[in-house]
């Protein structure tokens, strides 16, 4: 078995091939730099692929550029679909909804699913946005993770907490998410004023990076709780399950976005594992694998 992304490929190729060009033409035009970044990934990984010069039974493609790069070596693809392309370059501003970029996208995503030997998804929402997308039937796996990376290690929870600066008296919520539209990471900062009225010793804890990290801190300036609030930025894989640990509560608050949901959330997952209490949006993936009120919690999301 072999592993390859684009991100093995040397950083000149992908910084001089794909995305600086990309960047320059998005200030031209919005979207036609996410069109051609996407076009030159699949390009490069093709050519990759045939560089390697391996007869392979099968080839998993984790996203739509990828399998049509796998299809053009003429080996069987299996692609695994973890969400609504198109609409999460929307979601994330890379794309402007129904423009000609959006639209080419789209049918490069149809594209894709119909080429593929074989489509799976990791909720039944998705399996239901490719069928009437791309009129196929896909099977449906859902995500899974290693529980031995995360399994309760509460010893650790005062060395986590020195660790990362997070006050030991202080209930902690914790946000492990990426900081993107479809995530939901305003809400719980909106929520955090009346929040501390009744817990004034909580602490709010963010760990990821995204484009919506510079509103999060002016927000929270605005309300006049930074103190209570902690970005820390991208975690290592390694240290997250102690942050789980620490945790009082866990927050998966993830929002409609653009026609996005949330898939089989790993962060949820890692969480329950870890045995930290969850609250999360009752949307998408997330109501397949917590049962409200015996796994954690489910909410009406920006609520």
């Amino acid at each position: 078995m072999d592993i390859l992304s684009f991100s093995q490929l040397p950083a000149f190729k992908r910084k001089m091939l794909a995305q600086a060009p990309g960047f320059l033409l998005n200030k031209v035009k919005q979207g036609s730099g996410q069109l051609f970044n996407d076009r030159q990934r699949q390009k490069l990984l093709a050519s990759s692929i045939n560089a390697l010069k391996k007869d392979y039974d099968v080839i998993n493609a984790q996203d739509i550029f990828a399998t049509l790069a796998s299809i053009e070596s003429g080996i069987p693809t299996v692609q695994t679909v973890h969400g609504y392309y198109s609409f999460e370059a929307v979601s994330r501003g890379a794309l402007l909804p129904d423009s000609e970029e959006d639209l080419i996208i789209r049918e490069l995503e149809r594209k894709a699913y119909q080429s593929a030997a074989k489509v799976v998804t990791v909720d039944q929402r998705i399996k239901d946005y490719i069928n009437h997308l791309a009129h196929i039937e896909a099977d449906t796996i859902k995500n899974f993770i290693d529980v031995s990376a995360f399994k309760p290690e509460m010893a650790k929870r005062e060395q986590t907490r020195r660790d990362f600066q997070i006050p030991l008296h202080k209930k902690m919520l914790f946000v492990p998410r990426r900081m993107t539209e479809k995530n939901g990471v305003i809400y719980p900062l909106l929520a955090l004023p009346e929040v501390l009225e009744k817990h004034p010793e909580t602490v709010l804890v963010y760990a990821g990076t995204g484009e919506q990290r510079s509103r999060l801190e002016e927000t929270a300036a605005s309300l006049n709780i930074s103190a209570s609030v902690l970005f820390l930025g991208s975690v290592p894989f390694e240290k997250m399950h102690n942050l789980y640990e620490a945790s009082d509560i866990v927050l998966i608050p993830s929002v409609h976005s653009h026609g996005v949901e949330e898939a089989t959330s790993i962060s949820a997952l890692e969480a329950m594992s870890c045995r930290s209490p969850v609250i999360a949006s009752a949307i998408g993936g997330l109501k397949e694998i917590l049962i409200d009120g015996e796994d954690g919690l489910l909410v009406e999301e920006k609520k």
